[in-house]
């Protein structure tokens, strides 16, 4: 298994026809290139009431993300083997990002909205610099 999803094995196993043990197992063939994603986290906004910004109450909303106001995303990324080349933010539609960013810290901020429209999906996409990519997505409810 691998938890962390950094590529690298949780559970140690013996080496057939030794004493050895592998602490630290590879969950793909070693290739001699980076074919790990990079880990990508969606750190802002979480499950909460949220009042341009600012998180309120999330003790009362442990299962949704209401935003009043802006959306705010703040994303961690990262990739030990080769680093991040860019984070990509979409809104709603999966084909088009909004925002491509390449520096960090990751982030962006939709000030404009609509009357009709308050349930959005936020999705994030990391590239490392390597071509291997990995998503987040937030489902949020915004009024204002």
């Amino acid at each position: 298994t691998d938890g962390d999803g950094d590529g690298i094995g949780d559970t140690p196993y013996q080496i057939f026809d030794g004493f050895n043990l592998d602490r630290y197992p590879y969950m793909a063939p070693y290739t001699g290139g980076d074919t790990i994603p990079p880990v990508v986290k969606i750190t802002s906004p979480q499950n909460g009431l949220y009042l341009r910004g600012l998180r309120l109450f999330p003790q009362l909303f442990k299962h949704q993300t209401i935003l009043l106001g802006d959306i705010m995303v703040e994303v961690d990324a990262s990739d030990v083997h080769s680093g991040i080349e860019k984070v990509e933010f979409y809104l709603d539609d999966p084909m088009h990002p909004v925002l491509v960013d390449e520096d960090a810290p990751y982030s962006w901020t939709r000030e404009k909205g609509t009357v009709l429209n308050h349930q959005h999906t936020i999705i994030v996409i990391a590239y490392d610099t390597a071509g291997n990519y990995n998503i987040e997505s937030l489902e949020v409810r915004r009024y204002l």
